[in-house]
């Protein structure tokens, strides 16, 4: 066989096999482009729909020191609000919420009282919106539930009338009962007619030094510490008043040799009030004529306990008008070691299994809960910039969340225990001219809504027309459009960008990128660099 009748014979068999090839990879090219062909059956929740042309920073994840003895932050409320008052900055601060663990932090229940020396505004602030908040562990390690911490903005400051004590029946007490403080500011009150009165209570490790007043005045302190567990010891008593009314007070002032943590802690066994004819009346512990502060607050219980799981929380706080935030999922990895890039500190933040457990799993076949949070922390000042999360913020959990078609909001925080140095906040759009006009409803609405983008430096503009998602920037930036956990769009050192949406993507959101020299140096980490993030814009097909 000569060479050109060799080259004819492969040509027979190898052309139409190329014919085939080619037309089966022009079918696969067809196919997987549909995905991107723009469709027009689909509609957009927009959470930029509703134009509020005046934005105001908030600050919604904070700490606090409500009590000198407080080590876990370092300044007191008042302080903290006059900082952020003070701090001059574009978008203004006008939204300050304070955000203690598994409390409220409210002007009435900090020591020293939350008020700015020189000032005749509340907390001494004005024209600032405040909206308490706190930051509640949901978890029950003991029964197997969700771990993580949440931050809860809005959360009612009205009380249920409950005290917030530890109330235990205990065989071994005069009363048959012990009432225990929970936190500070503790104090008992009692009315009783008398010439005087001793106080019965048990002395612990844990037990702290409280200040004695009678009629307003101050007549002395008990210490409730004892090495050991002591029950029913006269901690205090006086007999030296008039045989009439008079007010008792016991106030919870500081730890003295207590081995708890943060504050000592009060109790209450029994008052023993003497009478002028040498006869006693007892008062025991849960006696309805004591009165035991602090109240429980409407959305400061937690899903603590048998019976009582995290849904259950969800539910209450959601139809109580809060806003929920799962705080810092990525919590701590391990950097060194055999345990190198596993998550520690549960407890704190979310692992993928528990993110499942809450928000469901198609694939897994798990359904998610009926309540749900509104947003995600994705920017931690105090874990994104430390090598506690490898320097890195949680939005590869937010885009696992969002691919699944959940719908939840981004936030960014502070999460300061001290100073404020602003590194991470959300600047909410409201239509107030002034912080003055600043209303509760008005800013609410815009975080349920998403009427907000989330930063750590970068100021941006959101718009969204129709099918034009658009990002206006004062500096030029880096600009992303991400769907499905992928850059799908980018303009580099833009100062505004648009991407069209096509109906295909499920969500789209948006990510602006800079680099400042102003901004802190963040070594071995993210350094000058910083993001700020929009809300997901939502794609429904039909």
């Amino acid at each position: 066989m000569n060479k050109l009748e060799s080259m004819k014979r492969r040509e027979k068999y190898i052309f139409p096999v190329t014919k085939l090839l080619i037309g089966i990879v022009c079918i696969i090219a067809l196919s997987s482009g549909k995905p991107d062909k723009p469709r027009k059956d689909y509609s957009i929740i927009n959470p930029y729909e509703t134009v509020k042309p005046f934005p105001y920073k908030a600050t919604l994840h904070n700490h606090s020191a409500y009590h000198p003895e407080y080590t876990h932050a370092k300044e007191p409320p008042a302080k903290r609000l006059k900082n952020y008052r003070d701090y001059e900055t574009y978008p203004p601060y006008g939204i300050i919420g304070i955000s203690d663990h598994e409390r409220i932090t409210t002007p009435w229940n900090t020591i020293p009282s939350g008020i700015i020396e020189g000032s005749d505004a509340p907390w001494g602030i004005d024209d600032i919106l405040w909206i308490p908040g706190d930051e509640s562990n949901i978890g029950n390690q003991k029964s197997g539930g969700i771990f993580g911490d949440m931050v809860i903005v809005n959360v009612s400051t009205d009380n249920i009338n409950e005290a917030n004590w530890e109330i235990s029946k205990d065989s071994l007490s005069g009363s048959g009962w012990i009432y225990t403080s929970r936190e500070v500011p503790a104090s008992v009150e009692l009315k009783f007619t008398g010439t005087g009165f001793k106080w019965i209570a048990r002395k612990e490790p844990g037990g702290g030094i409280v200040k004695v007043f009678v009629d307003d005045e101050e007549i002395g302190e008990a210490n409730l510490f004892s090495e050991s567990l002591n029950y029913q010891q006269q901690v205090f008593h006086f007999n030296k008043l008039g045989a009439r009314q008079h007010s008792l007070k016991l106030v919870y002032d500081r730890k003295g040799s207590s081995n708890e943590r943060y504050m000592g802690k009060m109790n209450m066994d029994m008052i023993i009030v003497s009478q002028a004819d040498g006869s006693e009346v007892k008062y025991e512990a849960n006696n309805q004529s004591f009165i035991y502060l602090p109240k429980v607050l409407k959305h400061s219980v937690h899903p603590r306990g048998k019976g009582r799981g995290v849904e259950e929380a969800f539910k209450t706080l959601r139809n109580g008008g809060c806003f929920l935030a799962l705080a810092h999922p990525n919590a701590r990895l391990e950097t060194d070691g055999e345990h190198k890039g596993e998550q520690l500190w549960t407890s704190a933040g979310y692992t993928y299994a528990e993110l499942d457990t809450i928000f469901g799993n198609r694939e897994k076949g798990l359904e998610p809960l009926s309540y749900l949070p509104h947003a995600m922390e994705i920017g931690n000042k105090g874990y994104d910039f430390s090598p506690r999360t490898n320097f890195t913020n949680a939005e590869e959990k937010w885009d696992y969340v969002l691919k699944q078609g959940i719908r939840v909001m981004g936030t960014a925080s502070d999460d300061t225990h001290g100073k404020v140095n602003p590194g991470g906040w959300v600047v909410i759009n409201t239509n107030a001219k002034s912080r003055g006009e600043l209303t509760i409803p008005d800013v609410m609405e815009s975080l349920f809504s998403g009427n907000y983008y989330s930063s750590q430096g970068p100021v941006m503009n959101v718009s969204v027309d129709k099918k034009k998602f658009t990002i206006k920037t004062d500096t030029p930036s880096l600009i992303e459009f991400i769907s499905q956990g992928k850059v799908i769009h980018s303009e580099k050192n833009s100062s505004s960008a648009t991407y069209k949406i096509n109906g295909n993507e499920g969500y789209v959101r948006a990510r602006v990128t800079q680099t400042n020299e102003k901004w802190e140096e963040v070594e071995n980490g993210i350094g000058k660099r910083r993001s700020a993030w929009t809300n997901p814009v939502y794609i429904i097909t039909k």
